[in-house]
């Protein structure tokens, strides 16, 4: 659900950024203002109603082609404004393992967790964009009303 409302978000925005066609350099930075000022206030209202929602997380690890286990759960904002996650699956059977078979899993187990953790902090990072960085970029004249090439504005 949070995915589909940044993808429309991004593509409102950038649809809205193509149809504007100011006509000088201060209507058009004019314009910019507005359209980001526009732009901000949708992410807020999008922010407002998916803390509001809830919605189902299903999450696969695959090694060669292989699912090697799924986890589903039940995901919400809480008054913190943290997500929280409730486990609808049972969680996986582990086979024993023994020796230094299993301290090179555990030692990957880590490896790979850590690395999925640091993803998901950077797509954090970015999506939706703070509004601090959306403002630097218009100071810093990051921002364009016209197409820079196919499917990019």
């Amino acid at each position: 659900m949070k995915r589909i409302l940044i993808a429309s978000l991004s593509l409102a925005f950038a649809l809205c950024l193509t149809l504007a066609q100011p006509a000088s350099t201060q209507d058009q930075k004019q314009a910019v203002q507005e359209e980001v000022a526009a732009f901000k206030q949708s992410l807020a209202e999008n922010q407002k109603a998916l803390h509001q929602s809830g919605w189902t997380e299903n999450t696969q690890l695959s090694l060669k082609g292989e699912v090697k286990s799924t986890k589903i759960e039940a995901c919400r904002y809480g008054p913190d404004g943290k997500v929280q996650k409730t486990p609808l699956s049972a969680p996986p059977e582990k086979k024993e393992i023994r020796g230094l078979k299993k301290k090179v899993v555990e030692k990957k187990t880590d490896e790979m967790k850590d690395y999925m953790e640091r993803v998901v902090s950077l797509i954090g990072d970015y999506v939706p964009p703070p509004p601090e960085l959306i403002k630097a970029d218009v100071a810093a004249g990051n921002t364009s009303l016209s197409p820079q090439g196919p499917g990019a504005i």
